[in-house]
C-alpha cells in the first residue's frame, strides 16, 4: 500500500489538495461454505471418520476418501484459489475565497475523485483430484473491474453578526457514478499441467455488468448562538438511474439542535466540565438494486442456436427508494476536569417502503420481483463512557466502555409474511418478516403442538445487547499496552454445521444417549428434522479479545530528521470465550443482511499476529 497526500496553498485565496492511494494485495483462499457436492473442506470432513487415512503415500499419491466426495487434504494441497487486487484511489480538492470582509467570508469548495478496483480470481482443480473424475480438471478464472467516480461543488458563506451570533450557509451539487463489469470463465477437461482456459475441452462464460448515476442537490444553514447553542437545518434532493423514475428528485430534510449549558452565564455547577443536550432529525434514501425495474433477458440455446429468453425475475417499473428517518436525543457530560466523559444517545429510526425481493406464484411465469414491501422501525440506545482512572507523570491508564442495543419491528407489510435467508425454511429455522413482529425473528417447526401451532418463534438474530471495552496503559510515554474486548450477549444463529456432522455420523456425541431412550443422540437429532427446529437455532453469545497490542516508542536520536520510531506486536481475534456449538459465532456464510446469521461449516474468524514498525520524520 502506497499513499501520498499533498496540500498546497497557491495564494492567500486559493489552495489545492491531492490524495492518492495504491493498494496491491494477493490472497490464497480456502474452500468453505454451503456445498451440495461434498467438495468443500468442512462438508467433506463432516462425513469423514477420524480413523480414515487421508495422507499421501511415499510417492505423493493421495488415497480416495470412501466417506465423502473428496479427500480434503488432497484438495487443500493441490487446489489453487487465489485473489489478486489492484486498487487506485485518487482525490483532488480546491478551495477558493470569492469574497471577504470583516463580517463575511464566501468560499467555493470542490472535491472529486475516483476509485478503480480490479479483482482477478483464479481457481484451479487438477484432474487428479477425487471429485474431478468427471470434469477431468477445472480452471475457473474471473476478472472484475469496478470504477466509482464522485464530485461535489459547494458555496459556503460564513457571516458574523457578532461574537455571539454566527451564520454558516452552504449549498451545492453532487454526483456519483458506478461502473461494474464481472467476467467469469469456467473451463473443464483441462490439459494436465495447464491453467489457461483455452487449454481445455469445454469452456463456458458468464458476464454481469451494471452502471448507475446518482445526482444530488443540497442546501444547509447553521447558526451558532452565544457560543453554546447550535442550530442546523438542511434539505437534500437525490435522484438515481436505479429508481423507477430516473428523473424524479426525492427530498430528504434534516435538522439538529445542541445546547451546551456549561457555556451559559447562569451555569454555576463546577462538578460538570461539559453538559450538552442535543437532538437531531434526518432523512436519507436507499436506492433500489441495479436492474430491479427491468425484466431482463438471459441466454438460451435451442437446437444449437443462441437466443434470449425472459428472466424469471419480473421487473418493477415503479420501484422507488426506501426512505429512512431517524430521530435521536442525546446527552454529553464531562467530569473531573476532563478525566471522565459520558455520552448517552437514544434513537428511533423508521424505514418506509423498504425494498424486498418477494416471491411470485409459479402461475405468473416468474419466481421473484423487487417491491417496496412496507415499513419497519428500529429503536435503541447507545452509551459511551470514557475515563482516565490513573494519570501520573510516569503512568497513564485510558479506558472506554461502549454499550448498545437495538430492537426492530415490522409496522407495515404489503406482501404477507415472507421467509428469508434459510436454506431449509421452517424445517431447520428461517428468518421471517411479519407485520407486528421483530424484523430479525427466527421461526421453525415445533413438535410441541399442545401449547400452540406447529410453527413457533425460536429466537431472534438481534442480540440482547453488545458491549466493548478498550484499555490503554502507557508507561513513561514509551511503553503502551492496548486491549480491546467485545461482548455480544444473546442473538441466535441458524446452525447447519452440526447437522452435517450428524448426517456423516461424526458428531462428537453421536453415540451418547442423553435422554436415555436407547437411541444415539446423533440419530435422535436427525429424527427431529421435519418435526422441530430445536437443534439448529443456537445462541451466539461470545466474549472476544479483538486486539491485544504491545508497543514501544524510541524518541531520542542523534539524527534530527527522525522524530520517533515505534515498534510493536499485536494479536487480533486470538481468544474467544463462547458456548457456541460451531466454528464462529460471528458467522456470515452468505454475506450481510438476513443471511449473516446462517452457519454452514464456515471458516473460523482469522487469528492474526502482526509486527509493527512506524517511523516519524
Amino acid at each position: 500500500s502506497l499513499r501520498l497526500n499533498v496540500d498546497h496553498r497557491i495564494s492567500n485565496n486559493f489552495k489545492v489538495g491531492l490524495s492518492t492511494n495504491y493498494i496491491n494485495s494477493n490472497s490464497d483462499r480456502g474452500l468453505s461454505g454451503n456445498d451440495n457436492a461434498g467438495i468443500t473442506l468442512g462438508i467433506a470432513l463432516a462425513s469423514t471418520p477420524s480413523f480414515t487415512e487421508l495422507h499421501p503415500d511415499s510417492k505423493g499419491n493421495y488415497p480416495r476418501n470412501l466417506y465423502a466426495s473428496s479427500n480434503p487434504l488432497e484438495t487443500r494441497d493441490k487446489m489453487v484459489n487465489n485473489e489478486s487486487v489492484n486498487r487506485f484511489l485518487t482525490g483532488i480538492s480546491f478551495e477558493a475565497i470569492l469574497q471577504k470582509s470583516h463580517k463575511s467570508l464566501t468560499k467555493i469548495i470542490g472535491r472529486g475523485g475516483f476509485d478503480f478496483y480490479n479483482l482477478q480470481t483464479k481457481a484451479l482443480f487438477p484432474g487428479s483430484l477425487q471429485f474431478q473424475q468427471i470434469n477431468k480438471g477445472t480452471s475457473i478464472q474471473g476478472n472484475t473491474n469496478n470504477l466509482n467516480t464522485n464530485y461535489i461543488f459547494s458555496l459556503v458563506n460564513n457571516y458574523s453578526v457578532s461574537n455571539q451570533l454566527l451564520f454558516t450557509t452552504s449549498a451545492g451539487i453532487t454526483q456519483e457514478t458506478g461502473k461494474y463489469n464481472n467476467l467469469l470463465s469456467v473451463a473443464t477437461q483441462v490439459i494436465e499441467g495447464q491453467s489457461n482456459v483455452d487449454q481445455a475441452g469445454a469452456l463456458s462464460a458468464s458476464q454481469f455488468r451494471t452502471r448507475n448515476t446518482d445526482n444530488g442537490r443540497f442546501a444547509q444553514e447553521e447558526v451558532s448562538i452565544l457560543e453554546s447553542i447550535n442550530l442546523i437545518a438542511g434539505l437534500r434532493l437525490d435522484k438515481s438511474s436505479n429508481n423507477g423514475d430516473y428523473s424524479k428528485y426525492y427530498a430528504y430534510p434534516k435538522a439538529g439542535l445542541s445546547w451546551n449549558l456549561t457555556k451559559m452565564k447562569f451555569w454555576h455547577l463546577d462538578f460538570f466540565d461539559n453538559f450538552k443536550l442535543r437532538s437531531a432529525y434526518g432523512q436519507a434514501g436507499n436506492f433500489p438494486a441495479f436492474g430491479s425495474k427491468f425484466t431482463s433477458l438471459t441466454i438460451s440455446n435451442v437446437d444449437g442456436l443462441p437466443g434470449s429468453v425472459v428472466s424469471t425475475q419480473l421487473g418493477e417499473p415503479g420501484i422507488k427508494p426506501e426512505r429512512q428517518t431517524e430521530l435521536e436525543f442525546g446527552l454529553d457530560l464531562g467530569f473531573f476536569k476532563g478525566r471522565a466523559g459520558l455520552e448517552l444517545t437514544m434513537y428511533n429510526k423508521k424505514v418506509f417502503d423498504f425494498l424486498l425481493q418477494d416471491r411470485l406464484p409459479a402461475s405468473s411465469g416468474f419466481t421473484t420481483h423487487w417491491v417496496n414491501a412496507g415499513d419497519l422501525k428500529n429503536q435503541g440506545v447507545e452509551v459511551g463512557l470514557n475515563i482516565i482512572p490513573v494519570s501520573t507523570q510516569n503512568f497513564k491508564w485510558n479506558s472506554s466502555i461502549n454499550f448498545w442495543k437495538n430492537r426492530s419491528k415490522v409496522t407495515r407489510l404489503t406482501t404477507g409474511p415472507v421467509q428469508l435467508g434459510s436454506l431449509a425454511g421452517v424445517l431447520l429455522g428461517t428468518f421471517q418478516l411479519e407485520e407486528g413482529k421483530s424484523a430479525t425473528q427466527i421461526i421453525g417447526l415445533t413438535d410441541d403442538v399442545v401449547n400452540g401451532p406447529p410453527i413457533k418463534v425460536w429466537g431472534d438474530q438481534e442480540p440482547d445487547f453488545q458491549m466493548s471495552n478498550y484499555n490503554e496503559f502507557v508507561y513513561k510515554n514509551k511503553l503502551s499496552l492496548r486491549i480491546l474486548i467485545h461482548w455480544k450477549q444473546g442473538g441466535e444463529n441458524v446452525v447447519f454445521t452440526n447437522l452435517q456432522s450428524d448426517f456423516g455420523g461424526t458428531s462428537k456425541d453421536w453415540d451418547a444417549d442423553a435422554n436415555g431412550n436407547k437411541i444415539p443422540d446423533g440419530l435422535d437429532r436427525i429424527m427431529l428434522i421435519g418435526r422441530s427446529a430445536v437443534n439448529s437455532v443456537k445462541s451466539s453469545t461470545y466474549l472476544r479479545f479483538r486486539e491485544i497490542g504491545l508497543y514501544y516508542t524510541f524518541d531520542q536520536f542523534k539524527v534530527r530528521y527522525i522524530k520517533s520510531i515505534q515498534v510493536g506486536v499485536s494479536l487480533n481475534n486470538y481468544f474467544t470465550i463462547t458456548k457456541y456449538p460451531s466454528y464462529d459465532p460471528e458467522v456470515s456464510n452468505f454475506g450481510a443482511g438476513f443471511s449473516s446469521g446462517l452457519d454452514v461449516l464456515p471458516y473460523p474468524a482469522s487469528k492474526r499476529a502482526a509486527l509493527h514498525l512506524t517511523v516519524n520524520f
